[in-house]
């Protein structure tokens, strides 16, 4: 939508403590918009010179103040992609307006769960549903908890 609007494509923020990266690929190298890491205060100094870092917390990832620091950056509107750790942290902080899974037609095994450790059912109302070249993208409205 950005390039239709004639900007430039938003930019991927990762969020890792780790920050266990191959910081050779284009993710880092050739983005056009470059790529910003979210990590902690503790991790920062391992993040290569030239690449943007917000940090948000000492030894663990602040949730709620990486997204505060982002829209203050990016502006309200953040898409976030991530497996289920983050997905259930963003929900356990009441980060998240909208879910949005994409179904693709693999299986893995063992059992991956899309979420995990929520404290109580979070209500979703579905608000669209899409296919494109076999994969299923759902968004749901999250209710605020």
């Amino acid at each position: 939508m950005r390039a239709r609007r004639g900007g430039p494509p938003a930019p991927i923020v990762v969020v890792s403590r780790s920050l266990d990266f191959d910081w050779t690929l284009p993710l880092f190298t050739e983005a056009e918009t470059p790529t910003v890491v979210v990590t902690t205060e503790r991790a920062r100094a391992h993040v290569p010179s030239g690449i943007r870092a917000v940090v948000a917390g000492e030894a663990d990832i602040d949730l709620p103040e990486a997204v505060r620091l982002l829209h203050g950056e990016l502006g309200p509107r953040l898409l976030c992609e991530g497996g289920p750790g983050l997905a259930t942290a963003l929900l356990r902080a009441s980060l998240v307006d909208e879910l949005c899974l994409n179904i693709a037609p693999a299986l893995h095994g063992p059992r991956t769960p899309l979420l995990t450790g929520l404290p109580a059912e979070i209500p979703v109302d579905p608000a669209a549903v899409y296919l494109d070249e076999g994969v299923l993208f759902v968004r749901y409205r999250v209710a605020r908890v």
